[in-house]
């Protein structure tokens, strides 16, 4: 056995041993909400959309309630997230009642609608799939 393959072997044990004794952190969860709703996020960098998205969502909820009647069986949560380059939204009702909302802006490169405002329409859109 050559000095390189040892060198190798005692770089890659020091790199493991620094990992497994290192301190690991998780992020912070954030969360806030309404009688309504309930809106979690990572950290605090999207602290400043809460307030537009909750009212965004209100008006969502609103509007659906005052038109078809419905309401939710229970209380919806709103998941923030910036998981992709381009804003994407999903909803679900089983087996809980949530909308994701990617922050990121859509591509209208080759779309036939323009939201002026994308939490608003992505609420309204997830809204009324559920």
């Amino acid at each position: 056995m050559g000095v390189r393959p040892v060198l190798g072997h005692l770089r890659a044990w020091a790199f493991c041993s620094l990992l497994v004794t290192s301190p690991i952190v998780a992020q912070r969860l954030g969360g806030a909400g309404s009688e309504n709703f309930k809106i979690l996020f990572f950290g605090d960098r999207y602290e400043f959309l809460v307030p537009h998205v909750g009212a965004s969502m209100r008006n969502s909820l609103e509007f659906h309630r005052e038109l078809y009647g419905w309401e939710p069986h229970e209380k919806p949560i709103v998941f923030l997230q910036d998981f992709s380059d381009s804003g994407t939204g999903a909803a679900n009702s089983v087996p809980n009642d949530y909308v994701i909302m990617g922050i990121s802006p859509f591509y209208f490169t080759y779309e036939t609608l323009s939201a002026i405002d994308r939490f608003f329409w992505l609420a309204n859109h997830e809204v009324a799939k559920q």
